[in-house]
């Protein structure tokens, strides 16, 4: 029985398509420069070409993901979707059936959801995501903290808690099987619920995200809503259904998917472990010998710059902060025997500052 017997439904379906179709794409094109190059380029133009917002879009995703860039960018995407639909719904009038597109969509969304969730879930176990607060951020006032520092700050003071987190994120991968998805989808649906929240009400700038994998997540169990609401709500007995597989006719194509399927998984899921130790070991290396957080003489200050706080981080990396907090990275080189700091900025036009401070004992 087919699911879209309405032209409401069927119109539905077809925008949901080209919705979650794009957004998967955009957010995984990270591996195709040209793409994101001419993404870069079309999105300030779009946006000027019909004066969407009243300024140039020059700041691109870069950490965050709801920059003027992301939010023109989901406006194009859903523009794109709308109207697409509504083409594809007039030359495909008299279809009747979307079961087998549906059935690949789901897929494609169960897959795309479990990987990001494990992805996010793994950083939480090698606690990556959430470090235990820095030198610099102890040394704050909480009236100094935002929003976003007291949510890391909370959530990084604890190991368990973050392991508790990625845990119930790696749990997604049990929408990697049809008789597990229902259960892989609720707990992927209450584990992005809770990280919605986080952004929405401590003003995290990944709300856009986030809010694309609970929806994907909801539209994953729309398969199984009707049972769940019987199951939870009403004393009729229910039955869970199991969507229905589409497969080839020659059962060597089956018999290839499922070896494509497994190897895919294994290729993605195991090198994105191994990148995570491997960040783990980087992040958890040795130390800085100054390690630990610094605020400078105000005669020590040179009136070229505006910052007056310095936290050692590793290597030859040094985090600055100005007054109101914003950071910069320097170069920074210690010399031990003359106990000597040198500091160097590169600032606008390639100009460079040069900075050397004597470092002295408290003893």
């Amino acid at each position: 029985m087919s699911h879209f017997n309405t032209p409401i439904s069927k119109f539905f379906f077809l925008f949901i398509f080209l919705l979650f179709a794009q957004t998967a794409f955009v957010d995984t094109i990270g591996m195709f420069p040209l793409i994101i190059d001419f993404l870069h380029w079309l999105v300030p133009a779009v946006s000027k070409t019909f004066n969407i917002v009243s300024y140039p879009i020059t700041v691109f995703s870069n950490g965050s993901g709801d920059t003027t860039y992301d939010w023109v960018l989901n406006l194009i995407i859903f523009s794109i979707a709308f109207f697409g639909a509504v083409i594809w719904f007039i030359m495909a009038r008299n279809k009747t059936n979307y079961e087998r597109l549906n059935y690949w969509l789901i897929v494609v969304l169960r897959f795309f959801v479990a990987l990001m969730l494990i992805d996010y879930g793994l950083i939480k176990i090698w606690k990556m995501q959430f470090p235990y607060p820095s030198p610099y951020r102890l040394s704050q006032t909480y009236g100094e903290s935002s929003p976003m520092g007291l949510a890391w700050t909370f959530l990084g003071f604890s190991y368990g808690y973050n392991l508790f987190m990625g845990i119930v994120e790696v749990l997604a991968g049990l929408m990697f099987w049809r008789r597990t998805v229902v259960l892989g989808a609720i707990i992927s649906l209450f584990a992005t619920v809770n990280v919605m929240a986080i952004n929405y009400f401590y003003d995290v700038p990944v709300k856009i995200f986030s809010t694309t994998l609970f929806i994907m997540t909801l539209y994953i169990l729309s398969y199984n809503l009707k049972d769940l609401f019987g199951f939870f709500l009403t004393d009729t007995p229910v039955k869970l259904n199991i969507q229905k597989a589409f497969r080839f006719r020659k059962p060597i194509f089956n018999k290839l998917l499922i070896g494509f399927k497994y190897t895919f998984l294994l290729f993605l899921i195991g090198g994105g472990v191994v990148s995570t130790i491997q960040g783990h070991k980087e992040l958890n290396g040795p130390k800085h010998e100054l390690f630990g957080y610094y605020e400078l003489q105000s005669d020590s200050i040179s009136q070229d710059i505006n910052w007056n706080k310095i936290n050692f981080a590793s290597n030859d990396l040094l985090r600055a902060y100005d007054k109101e907090g914003t950071t910069i990275y320097l170069q920074a080189k210690v010399d031990t025997i003359k106990k000597t700091l040198f500091i160097n900025e590169k600032v606008k036009l390639n100009k460079t500052w040069n900075y050397k401070y004597t470092l002295k004992s408290d003893s």
